[in-house]
This record gives structure tokens, sequence and C-alpha cells, in this order.
């Protein structure tokens, strides 16, 4: 059976631009038709699910992405060695992956409400509309208490968190691959 959620996520992102990560949810999309092809420009995240989603729509990734991803000018350049496979997702138990899959599925719903915008332009930072950064906010600030800091933390702390948790991770599977 062919997997029929499927995230895509640009290669490319522009500074000014927050998180442009799409959706696929098979044939009932309204987004796409049954069959799509996928170029060079995006990265395909298959089988994902909506706590995936989650993360990688997050202040959390977005800062990730500013330190650890190459640049092209001032634009990002999503990799997945570099980037994606090197970020360090949390464990989820059952209720934190519920509550972050309903707020995740609320940022979808609120972009449902737009029709008419492209992604670029919901996520433009002049022009996001207003129930879509709150919606963001709101999974920002959850995903942050999960990993267990402070929703008003400043980007350099966040950073430094971040690494702590990649340099433990490194850590932990050195040793179970050296034992």
């Amino acid at each position: 059976m062919p997997c029929r959620r499927r995230f895509f996520l640009p290669k490319h992102s522009g500074n000014r631009v927050a998180q442009q990560l799409d959706h696929y949810e098979g044939p009932t999309s309204a987004r796409y038709e049954r069959d799509v092809i996928v170029n060079n420009s995006v990265f395909w995240v298959a089988p994902a699910d909506m706590a995936v989603f989650a993360f990688l729509q997050s202040r959390v990734f977005t800062n990730w992405i500013s330190v650890v991803s190459s640049r092209m000018k001032s634009d990002f350049q999503i990799s997945t060695g570099s980037v994606y496979n090197t970020f360090p997702f949390l464990s989820l138990d059952t209720a934190q992956r519920a509550l972050i899959t309903e707020m995740a599925t609320a940022v979808v719903d609120a972009r449902a409400q737009f029709p008419g915008m492209s992604l670029a332009q919901m996520y433009d930072r002049d022009g996001m509309p207003p129930k879509l950064r709150e919606r963001h906010l709101q999974l920002d600030a959850e995903l942050l208490r999960m990993y267990n800091l402070d929703p008003s933390i400043n980007d350099y702390d966040l950073s430094t968190a971040l690494f702590e948790r990649y340099a433990a991770a490194v850590m932990a599977n050195s040793e179970t691959t050296s034992s």
C-alpha cells in the first residue's frame, strides 16, 4: 500500500519567510492530485505524521535551520544530511504526540481558511494572517515546554540547548555503536 501522507520540505527557503512546509494527504488533498512528481527543489518526507509536521513547522526547527544550514545569498539551503537528519527530535509519549498532533492540525486548518493565498504569502512575516500566527505561537510554546525550555527563550539560548541535545545524542549513539 503506498504511503498516503507526505510532507514536502523546500531545499531553499528565503530568510524573510517563516515555515513553508507543505503537506499532502493522498488523493483527497485539495492542493495536489493523486499522482505527484517531486522535483529536486524539495525533500519528500514519507511516511510522516502530524507530530513530525509539528516539529518541522516550529520555531525550534527554524532555529536549527538558521544555525546549521548552508546559505545561497541569504537564503537557507536545507539538506537531509546536515539539517533534517541531525535535528534533535524529541521522543514523545502518547499524550505529547496527541497534543502536538492536534496543534499541528490546527495550523493546517488555519491555512485552509486562506485558499487564495500561497504558502509564501501566508508565511510572509509582515503579511501572515493573525489566526495562523496565533496557531504557530501556540505550537511553538508547547514544543518549547516539551524541550523543558521557557517559551520566551531567546534564539541564542535555544541554539545552545539544541546543540546540547544533539551532542548528547551523538555521545549516546557512539557509546551504543562501540559496545
